[in-house]
């Protein structure tokens, strides 16, 4: 049994909750064991995902082309949520102009980070 597979196994016997995420949705997709860990998920944010991480994404977790409009040329901060069986689109606009956007965004060259001398 590998790592994951005995942290999973362990985690769940004591309650835990694995939580992971991913710029790229790719190599998830291409993995077996890790599709499968995707398709058990209860919840999921979807952001902008390419074209062919969507058809993947479509049919690995039964969502509609219209439901799947929500992760396409999607905004910064616009996106779809899935929980449990229920799939809610959602618009998370945060204004540029104040400390908390500078503080988190992850944006290159924004924020207190991105015009950081080297």
């Amino acid at each position: 049994m590998g790592l994951c597979d005995r942290s999973l196994f362990v985690g769940r016997n004591r309650l835990s909750y694995p939580t992971a995420i991913t710029q790229n949705v790719e190599y998830l997709l291409d993995s077996v064991q890790a599709s499968t860990m995707l398709s058990n998920s209860e919840f999921i944010i979807m952001l902008n995902q390419a074209f062919s991480d969507r058809a993947k994404l479509s049919k690995l977790l039964n969502i509609s082309d219209e439901q799947m409009s929500y992760v396409t040329n999607a905004d910064a901060g616009c996106g779809l949520i899935k929980y449990g069986s229920a799939l809610v689109p959602f618009i998370n606009r945060f204004p540029k102009d104040n400390e908390l956007y500078r503080l988190m965004t992850t944006r290159p060259g924004e924020g207190v980070f991105g015009n950081a001398q080297r």
